[in-house]
């Protein structure tokens, strides 16, 4: 059956962060709408939404074969659980995110630039990312972090960087590549703003 009108359902819809406290189940409409209330002889239900940013995604419920009014206790356990919940997912999703993110960053570097740098608008250098550290900077990365190009690179690539940042804030693209000649090979940097 579809999930409308089956009381979990209208606990996630509705939304909001209050218990819902259904009686006498078999006298509300809920008795012809959710299949569970005469297949199991409900009358009492109590359910909480459960979230994760502002979409309900669930609901935490109690049924009941008898009338129950719940206490104030009984409501913060189920605020309880809620909230667990919620943060759980949230994590969940944060933790999805984060997977994807490093998975593309990844897949990033090793399909394309043999150095990746990323720049904010007052070309100072924010991250970059290389397969091999040691044979594209030859030095730690606390010296390269949070400086401006013109401290770390060589004076045209400094330069070069600099009118390129211009543009790129000029015309809204946000990358933009470069080729360097260095030590008898051709090698493609592409600089992120």
């Amino acid at each position: 059956d579809s999930p409308e009108g089956h009381i979990c359902h209208d606990v996630i819809a509705r939304g909001g962060s209050e218990t819902l406290v259904v009686r006498n189940l078999p006298e509300t409409s809920y008795a012809d709408s959710d299949p569970n209330v005469r297949l199991y002889g409900l009358r009492s239900y109590v359910g909480h939404p459960v979230r994760c940013g502002e979409e309900g995604i669930g609901a935490i419920c109690a049924v009941f074969q008898t009338d129950f009014e719940p206490t104030a206790d009984d409501r913060r356990v189920l605020l309880l659980i809620a909230t667990a919940l919620s943060r759980e997912e949230e994590r969940k999703r944060r933790q999805r995110d984060l997977e994807q993110a490093l998975a593309r960053n990844t897949a990033l570097l090793r399909a394309n630039p043999d150095l990746m740098f990323l720049f904010d608008d007052g070309c100072r250098i924010l991250d970059y990312y290389t397969q091999d550290p040691a044979r594209d900077l030859y030095r730690p990365p606390e010296e390269f972090l949070g400086k401006a190009c013109d401290e770390r690179l060589a004076p045209g690539v400094a330069r070069m960087t600099r009118e390129k940042v211009t543009e790129v804030l000029a015309t809204g693209k946000p990358t933009f590549s470069t080729y360097a000649l260095r030590l008898g090979e051709i090698r493609h940097y592409e600089c992120r703003y």
